[in-house]
Protein backbone atom coordinates (compact mmCIF):
# COMPACT_ATOMS: atom_id res chain seq x y z
CA UNK A 1 0.00 0.00 0.00
CA UNK A 2 1.60 3.23 -1.11
CA UNK A 3 1.09 5.91 1.71
CA UNK A 4 2.08 9.68 2.21
CA UNK A 5 2.71 11.68 5.31
CA UNK A 6 2.20 15.17 6.13
CA UNK A 7 3.85 16.00 9.49
CA UNK A 8 6.41 18.33 10.87
CA UNK A 9 10.20 18.14 11.25
CA UNK A 10 10.98 17.06 14.95
CA UNK A 11 12.81 13.65 15.74
CA UNK A 12 9.81 12.22 16.65
CA UNK A 13 8.03 13.34 13.35
CA UNK A 14 11.03 11.68 11.97
CA UNK A 15 10.56 8.66 14.11
CA UNK A 16 6.93 8.17 12.76
CA UNK A 17 8.39 8.27 8.84
CA UNK A 18 10.74 5.50 10.01
CA UNK A 19 8.33 2.98 11.14
CA UNK A 20 6.30 3.58 8.29
CA UNK A 21 8.55 3.11 5.78
CA UNK A 22 9.36 -0.15 7.50
CA UNK A 23 5.72 -1.65 7.06
CA UNK A 24 4.14 0.59 3.78
CA UNK A 25 5.20 2.02 0.48
CA UNK A 26 5.97 5.63 1.93
CA UNK A 27 6.05 7.49 -1.31
CA UNK A 28 6.31 11.02 0.05
CA UNK A 29 6.74 13.02 3.00
CA UNK A 30 5.31 16.49 3.37
CA UNK A 31 6.93 18.00 6.35
CA UNK A 32 6.36 21.43 7.50
CA UNK A 33 9.51 23.76 8.63
CA UNK A 34 8.88 25.23 12.09
CA UNK A 35 10.66 27.03 14.77
CA UNK A 36 12.01 26.26 17.77
CA UNK A 37 12.13 22.27 16.81
CA UNK A 38 14.74 20.19 18.41
CA UNK A 39 18.04 19.62 16.83
CA UNK A 40 20.51 19.03 19.74
CA UNK A 41 20.35 17.96 23.25
CA UNK A 42 19.79 21.22 26.09
CA UNK A 43 22.86 21.60 27.54
CA UNK A 44 23.95 19.27 30.26
CA UNK A 45 25.62 22.31 32.67
CA UNK A 46 22.50 24.03 32.71
CA UNK A 47 20.84 23.47 36.07
CA UNK A 48 17.13 23.32 35.67
CA UNK A 49 15.40 25.50 38.10
CA UNK A 50 11.49 25.03 38.20
CA UNK A 51 10.58 28.11 40.03
CA UNK A 52 12.81 30.33 38.25
CA UNK A 53 11.57 29.21 34.78
CA UNK A 54 8.51 26.85 34.75
CA UNK A 55 8.70 27.29 30.88
CA UNK A 56 12.32 26.37 30.47
CA UNK A 57 12.31 23.94 33.19
CA UNK A 58 9.61 21.83 31.01
CA UNK A 59 10.94 22.26 27.55
CA UNK A 60 14.41 20.86 28.45
CA UNK A 61 12.94 18.01 30.58
CA UNK A 62 10.72 17.36 27.40
CA UNK A 63 13.76 18.19 24.55
CA UNK A 64 16.06 15.60 26.84
CA UNK A 65 13.49 12.78 26.90
CA UNK A 66 12.73 13.26 23.41
CA UNK A 67 15.80 12.84 22.20
CA UNK A 68 16.82 9.70 24.73
CA UNK A 69 13.88 8.13 22.86
CA UNK A 70 13.64 9.18 18.82
CA UNK A 71 16.85 10.86 19.02
CA UNK A 72 18.84 8.44 16.49
CA UNK A 73 16.39 10.09 13.64
CA UNK A 74 18.72 12.25 12.41
CA UNK A 75 16.91 12.08 8.87
CA UNK A 76 13.97 11.08 7.44
CA UNK A 77 13.30 7.94 5.72
CA UNK A 78 13.98 7.72 2.44
CA UNK A 79 11.39 9.16 0.53
CA UNK A 80 10.45 11.92 -1.79
CA UNK A 81 10.00 15.27 0.63
CA UNK A 82 8.23 18.10 0.05
CA UNK A 83 9.02 21.08 2.94
CA UNK A 84 6.72 23.90 2.82
CA UNK A 85 6.78 27.01 5.57
CA UNK A 86 5.02 27.02 8.33
CA UNK A 87 1.60 28.76 7.31
CA UNK A 88 2.31 27.46 3.94
CA UNK A 89 0.64 23.82 4.18
CA UNK A 90 -2.58 23.89 2.13
CA UNK A 91 -1.54 25.38 -0.68
CA UNK A 92 -1.98 24.07 -4.66
CA UNK A 93 2.18 23.23 -4.34
CA UNK A 94 0.92 21.07 -1.53
CA UNK A 95 -1.51 19.35 -3.06
CA UNK A 96 0.13 18.72 -6.40
CA UNK A 97 3.15 17.03 -4.74
CA UNK A 98 0.40 14.59 -3.30
CA UNK A 99 -1.31 14.04 -6.34
CA UNK A 100 2.03 13.17 -8.51
CA UNK A 101 2.86 10.84 -6.02
CA UNK A 102 -0.43 9.09 -6.14
CA UNK A 103 -0.52 7.52 -2.47
CA UNK A 104 -3.55 5.50 -1.68
CA UNK A 105 -3.83 6.63 1.44
CA UNK A 106 -2.51 10.12 3.43
CA UNK A 107 -1.17 10.12 7.19
CA UNK A 108 -0.80 12.82 9.21
CA UNK A 109 1.21 13.41 12.36
CA UNK A 110 2.07 16.72 14.38
CA UNK A 111 1.39 19.22 10.92
CA UNK A 112 -1.28 21.90 11.38
CA UNK A 113 -4.37 21.29 10.56
CA UNK A 114 -5.25 20.09 7.38
CA UNK A 115 -8.05 21.87 5.65
CA UNK A 116 -10.56 20.93 2.76
CA UNK A 117 -8.53 21.43 -0.41
CA UNK A 118 -6.26 17.82 0.49
CA UNK A 119 -9.12 16.34 2.43
CA UNK A 120 -11.33 16.66 -0.72
CA UNK A 121 -8.79 15.26 -2.95
CA UNK A 122 -8.45 11.96 -1.08
CA UNK A 123 -11.84 11.68 0.34
CA UNK A 124 -12.44 8.86 3.08
CA UNK A 125 -8.27 8.54 2.33
CA UNK A 126 -7.18 10.44 5.11
CA UNK A 127 -5.95 9.29 8.96
CA UNK A 128 -4.72 11.25 11.41
CA UNK A 129 -2.45 10.15 14.59
CA UNK A 130 -3.53 12.23 17.87
CA UNK A 131 -1.89 12.37 20.58
CA UNK A 132 -4.52 12.28 23.46
CA UNK A 133 -7.76 10.09 23.92
CA UNK A 134 -10.56 11.88 22.05
CA UNK A 135 -13.41 12.48 23.01
CA UNK A 136 -12.29 13.04 26.51
CA UNK A 137 -9.60 15.44 25.47
CA UNK A 138 -9.32 17.34 21.79
CA UNK A 139 -6.89 19.49 20.55
CA UNK A 140 -3.20 20.35 21.40
CA UNK A 141 -1.02 18.85 24.54
CA UNK A 142 -3.93 17.33 25.11
CA UNK A 143 -2.10 14.31 27.03
CA UNK A 144 -0.56 17.37 28.67
CA UNK A 145 -3.70 18.78 30.02
CA UNK A 146 -4.93 15.30 31.24
CA UNK A 147 -1.75 14.53 33.91
CA UNK A 148 -1.90 17.82 34.89
CA UNK A 149 -5.78 17.12 35.80
CA UNK A 150 -4.54 14.05 37.73
CA UNK A 151 -6.11 12.05 34.91
CA UNK A 152 -3.64 9.21 33.33
CA UNK A 153 -6.42 7.18 32.71
CA UNK A 154 -7.34 9.59 29.59
CA UNK A 155 -3.47 9.40 28.33
CA UNK A 156 -3.04 7.80 25.31
CA UNK A 157 -3.14 7.78 21.39
CA UNK A 158 -6.23 8.27 19.08
CA UNK A 159 -6.36 6.72 15.11
CA UNK A 160 -9.58 9.08 13.55
CA UNK A 161 -10.63 9.74 10.20
CA UNK A 162 -9.16 13.32 9.13
CA UNK A 163 -11.90 15.94 9.15
CA UNK A 164 -12.08 19.65 8.49
CA UNK A 165 -13.28 20.15 12.23
CA UNK A 166 -10.13 19.60 14.79
CA UNK A 167 -9.69 15.93 16.63
CA UNK A 168 -13.58 15.36 15.15
CA UNK A 169 -13.19 12.58 12.86
CA UNK A 170 -14.50 8.96 13.45
CA UNK A 171 -12.38 6.73 15.73
CA UNK A 172 -10.63 4.04 13.67
CA UNK A 173 -8.79 2.68 16.76
CA UNK A 174 -7.15 3.92 20.62
CA UNK A 175 -4.39 2.90 22.85
CA UNK A 176 -2.75 3.79 26.12
CA UNK A 177 0.68 3.51 26.91
CA UNK A 178 2.07 0.95 29.75
CA UNK A 179 1.92 2.89 33.19
CA UNK A 180 4.89 2.21 35.52
CA UNK A 181 5.59 4.49 38.95
CA UNK A 182 9.20 5.42 37.67
CA UNK A 183 7.16 7.70 34.79
CA UNK A 184 6.81 11.71 34.47
CA UNK A 185 4.85 13.51 31.96
CA UNK A 186 7.31 13.11 29.36
CA UNK A 187 8.09 9.19 30.04
CA UNK A 188 4.34 8.56 29.50
CA UNK A 189 4.61 11.03 26.62
CA UNK A 190 7.18 9.22 24.48
CA UNK A 191 6.24 5.92 25.65
CA UNK A 192 2.70 6.46 23.90
CA UNK A 193 4.25 8.17 20.50
CA UNK A 194 6.47 4.88 20.17
CA UNK A 195 3.75 2.45 20.67
CA UNK A 196 1.34 4.62 17.84
CA UNK A 197 4.16 4.64 15.60
CA UNK A 198 4.41 1.27 15.47
CA UNK A 199 1.19 0.56 14.59
CA UNK A 200 0.07 3.23 12.80
CA UNK A 201 0.85 1.21 9.72
CA UNK A 202 -1.20 -1.63 10.70
CA UNK A 203 -3.96 0.49 11.56
CA UNK A 204 -3.81 2.19 8.30
CA UNK A 205 -3.61 -1.12 6.24
CA UNK A 206 -6.43 -2.64 8.06
CA UNK A 207 -8.61 0.68 8.01
CA UNK A 208 -7.84 0.38 3.63
CA UNK A 209 -8.91 -3.01 3.58
CA UNK A 210 -12.27 -2.54 5.27
CA UNK A 211 -11.92 -4.28 8.07
CA UNK A 212 -12.35 -1.78 10.78
CA UNK A 213 -15.78 0.05 11.69
CA UNK A 214 -15.19 3.77 12.67
CA UNK A 215 -17.40 5.21 15.36
CA UNK A 216 -18.16 8.66 15.50
CA UNK A 217 -17.15 11.00 18.31
CA UNK A 218 -19.54 12.36 20.73
CA UNK A 219 -18.09 15.85 20.78
CA UNK A 220 -20.57 17.25 23.43
CA UNK A 221 -18.16 15.58 26.12
CA UNK A 222 -14.52 16.08 26.98
CA UNK A 223 -12.26 18.89 26.83
CA UNK A 224 -10.95 20.91 24.10
CA UNK A 225 -7.58 22.59 24.64
CA UNK A 226 -5.14 24.50 23.32
CA UNK A 227 -1.29 25.37 23.67
CA UNK A 228 -2.33 29.31 24.91
CA UNK A 229 -3.90 27.40 27.65
CA UNK A 230 -0.64 26.47 28.71
CA UNK A 231 0.73 28.33 31.87
CA UNK A 232 2.79 28.51 34.94
CA UNK A 233 0.11 27.22 37.17
CA UNK A 234 -0.63 24.67 35.32
CA UNK A 235 2.81 23.21 34.84
CA UNK A 236 3.11 23.70 38.36
CA UNK A 237 0.42 21.81 39.27
CA UNK A 238 1.61 19.11 36.45
CA UNK A 239 4.80 18.45 38.39
CA UNK A 240 3.29 18.81 41.77
CA UNK A 241 0.94 15.60 40.81
CA UNK A 242 3.80 13.48 40.02
CA UNK A 243 5.69 14.28 43.40
CA UNK A 244 2.51 14.16 45.03
CA UNK A 245 2.03 10.38 44.53
CA UNK A 246 -0.10 10.26 41.07
CA UNK A 247 0.71 7.29 39.51
CA UNK A 248 1.00 4.90 42.32
CA UNK A 249 -2.96 6.19 43.43
CA UNK A 250 -3.51 5.59 39.26
CA UNK A 251 -1.63 2.40 39.17
CA UNK A 252 -2.99 0.85 42.54
CA UNK A 253 -6.94 1.37 41.24
CA UNK A 254 -6.27 1.36 37.34
CA UNK A 255 -8.42 -1.74 36.50
CA UNK A 256 -11.77 0.45 37.94
CA UNK A 257 -10.34 3.76 36.57
CA UNK A 258 -9.42 2.78 33.11
CA UNK A 259 -13.52 1.42 33.10
CA UNK A 260 -14.73 4.95 33.37
CA UNK A 261 -13.26 6.42 30.27
CA UNK A 262 -13.48 3.07 27.49
CA UNK A 263 -11.37 3.44 24.38
CA UNK A 264 -12.15 1.66 20.90
CA UNK A 265 -9.97 -0.87 19.03
CA UNK A 266 -10.30 -2.19 15.95
CA UNK A 267 -7.16 -4.27 16.13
Amino acid sequence: MKAALITNSSFRHKYVAHCLARQLQLVGIVAESKQNIITTTPAANKPLSRQEDIYGYHDALRFKSEFDYFGAHQQFAAAPLFGPKMGELNTPATLDFLLQIQPDIVLLFGSSIVKPMILNAFEGRVLNLHLGLSPYYRGSATNLFALADRQPECVGATFHKAVAKVDAGAIVHQIRPKFALVDDVHSIGNNTLRDAGLLYADVARQYMAGNTKPIPQTLMEGKLTTTKDISPELLQRLYQNFETGMMSEFIDHQELRLLKYPIFSCM
